[in-house]
């Protein structure tokens, strides 16, 4: 059938053909890379960020219980108070670090909501505990804060903590998600193209075989 159509157009529809193919090739390049973009984006700006802040709020109740058991074994008033403006500067920075999370958690869907949430009622409850044992400790009554902090305060931080492991093992799952969709993103862009490739080859080499 080629043979009957004449050397110019038969020149003028491959070059269309193959253009076409090509033009097929770059848009399917351009919605794989954006695609990539979008979910690496998310991975970099929202989920990683969030989960290091998380981190870095577990890392910061410890240092407070660190302070508050020196503060409670401390010989002198002046190391006592040293060590419980430690642990009123770590309240201070907990406090600070859940807003900044609650802003980061402002686009997050009806679970994260939920988590996020169920994570402000431990905190609430935690600062509570944690608020009366500093006033025992500058107070003086060190047998006080010895037997809230065992009782009271220890049961709320390890509540906290979970509920903090919780919301970081949801990021967590959020960012090996979005991991999985780039790398299929990729995969099917990557798949697509050498189809689209091969098949501009064949056409190529079926209208030069036909010329």
């Amino acid at each position: 059938m080629l043979a009957r159509i004449k050397i110019g157009p038969r020149l003028t529809i491959s070059f269309a053909v193959v253009v076409g193919l090509m033009l097929g090739v770059a848009v399917i390049a351009v919605v794989g890379l954006a695609s990539l973009n979008h979910d690496l984006r998310r991975i970099v700006e929202s989920r990683h960020p969030k989960t290091e802040h998380l981190h870095g709020m577990i890392h910061e109740t410890n240092a407070v219980s660190v302070a508050l058991r020196n503060a409670i074994i401390a010989t002198t008033d002046e190391d006592t108070a040293a060590q419980v403006k430690r642990v009123n500067a770590g309240r201070q920075t907990v406090g600070e670090m859940l807003e900044k999370l609650d802003t980061a958690f402002a686009a997050e869907d009806e679970q994260g909501k939920q988590l996020q949430q169920a994570l402000h009622t431990e905190n609430s409850a935690y600062m509570v505990e944690l608020i009366k044992l500093a006033r025992a400790l500058s107070a003086g009554k060190k047998d006080m804060a010895a037997s809230l902090l065992l009782t009271s305060l220890q049961p709320k931080l390890e509540n906290y903590q979970s509920a903090l492991r919780t919301v970081s093992e949801y990021e967590e799952q959020l960012m090996k998600r979005a991991q999985t969709h780039a790398a299929a993103s990729y995969e099917n862009g990557r798949d697509w193209i050498a189809g689209m490739l091969l098949l501009a080859a064949g056409v190529t080499a079926v209208l030069a075989f036909e010329a």
